[in-house]
């Protein structure tokens, strides 16, 4: 076998193409970005997309005591869609190692009730209410605040899910483009 032995007379030219493609935060950042705007869209049209790809509305949301049932789903008070946007109770990590974004639980501690869960949310999952075990404090405070008082054999409130932030096929196919794009052209493109 002949070992060919190439000499550089300065630097290495490829190092600066290896040094590019060895960081690849520019990429998970626009994949977090195509992400939210994929979140952005299930909070304006009021539905999720499971993984079959499929749209599926949100369940509405029914007047609740003495506070009338909000306008749009999951936004009474836009504190949700901000999160997922990046504002205030987001969590966004980006390293050389990979993207995470979410909500704080710890801010919002009602998102994971809502969506379904942390983490992957399957489609049945999505179906199940969650279950909101009902406690004496629970029942002083939606009586006092909300003009619901419960009946004393009422142990558990169902709230139905309305997941968003799946991995649909969009969202798969949008990902893939960025970080091909980015891995072979050197630049970070929108997906399309």
């Amino acid at each position: 076998m002949t070992e060919i032995t190439v000499d550089f007379i300065g630097s290495n030219p490829l190092d600066k193409e290896l040094a590019r493609v060895m960081d690849p935060t520019p990429a998970y950042e626009a994949g977090v970005k195509f992400w939210r705007s994929i979140i952005a869209g299930e909070f304006a049209g009021q539905f999720w997309r499971p993984p079959s790809g499929s749209t599926r509305a949100w369940k509405e949301v029914k007047k609740f005591g003495n506070q009338p049932a909000p306008v749009r789903i999951l936004s009474r008070s836009g504190r949700l869609e901000q999160a997922w946007a990046g504002g205030f109770g987001s969590i966004t990590r980006i390293t050389k190692d990979g993207a995470e974004f979410g909500v704080s639980g710890a801010a919002l501690p009602y998102a994971a009730v809502h969506r379904g869960g942390a983490g992957a949310v399957t489609t049945a999952m999505a179906a199940e209410p969650e279950r909101i075990n009902v406690t004496p404090k629970m029942r002083v405070f939606l009586g006092l605040n909300k003009g619901v008082w419960l009946k004393k054999d009422t142990k558990v409130i169902l709230i139905p899910r309305r997941p968003h932030a799946t991995v649909n096929p969009e969202v798969r196919t949008g990902i893939t483009a960025i970080m091909t794009n980015f891995v072979l052209r050197g630049a970070v493109r929108e997906a399309a």
